[in-house]
């Protein structure tokens, strides 16, 4: 006698009878635009796993005694809600690291900083073991820098590069306060990068740094995007895949709304 197709799908059966009796299961994440039934891979019995829950809980202790300050988050009283809201992209970035940490290189990179949130999970995943070259103005973002469409991202006045040193403390970090493209005529992109993160929520300063970055990315070094599929930031998009049209690797956009470009 054949088998029926829901006896086939592991919790399916009981998945409908609970929707017929009018209990909806809840998602088993919800979170940042994003909803999924499906188990999240941090629940998996993984080292990595393992190591990045350690993490999370480390820093959802260090902001509860207000030893990291979300001064990006200064308006919502959950600061425990938010970080749970965003434990998908950051296991996007502590796995992207983990990754990119089997390439031959020595540096990661992020653009755009801000309370230091990204660099957090980023050094935790290699234990502190590389060097991360921070860049970010930590202040208003420039006006010229940025299409019509994308003014509404404008005011980061309130970062300090003082508050995100505080926040990072321990961390071995090389922190280069300025705009991009300019900073890159005083300060260059170091070299042998394996991980590059941009999250500068405008398509100019990104394109200019994908330009300065791109050719010291080793062969299979990671790039990641914050910004490359939220609705407010579709020109970040077009000029991501415009400038990754000639180039040797794959670009893996996500549901989080984020994007990584694995360089061959």
């Amino acid at each position: 006698m054949t088998r029926p197709i829901i006896d086939a799908l592991p919790g399916a059966r009981s998945l409908v009878q609970r929707m017929r009796h009018g209990k909806k299961p809840p998602p088993e994440f919800s979170g940042w635009g994003m909803s999924t039934n499906r188990v999240p891979p941090w629940k998996n019995e993984t080292e990595l796993s393992k190591d990045f829950l350690q993490a999370n809980d480390k820093l959802v202790q260090a902001v509860h005694e207000g030893r990291f300050q979300m001064t990006q988050y200064a308006d919502f009283k959950d600061k425990e809600e938010i970080l749970r809201s965003l434990l998908w992209r950051h296991f996007a970035i502590f796995w992207s690291v983990r990754y990119a940490a089997m390439a031959e290189g020595t540096s990661l990179v992020e653009c755009g900083v801000s309370d230091g949130l990204t660099a957090y999970f980023a050094s935790y995943a290699l234990n502190n073991e590389k060097k991360i070259y921070l860049y970010d103005a930590w202040e208003k973002m420039q006006a010229e820098d940025m299409l019509e469409t994308e003014s509404m991202h404008s005011d980061y006045a309130y970062l300090t590069l003082e508050r995100t040193r505080k926040n990072l403390e321990g961390l071995s970090a090389e922190y280069v306060k300025g705009h991009i493209p300019e900073i890159f005529k005083t300060y260059a992109s170091p070299k042998d990068i394996i991980w590059l993160h941009i999250d500068l929520n405008a398509s100019k300063p990104t394109t200019d740094a994908l330009e300065e970055m791109y050719k010291n990315i080793v062969s299979r070094g990671v790039i990641i995007f914050d910004d490359y599929a939220g609705r407010a930031f579709g020109d970040t998009r077009h000029a991501v895949d415009r400038f990754f049209a000639d180039k040797d690797g794959v670009l893996l956009p996500m549901p989080t709304g984020q994007a990584m470009f694995f360089k061959q």
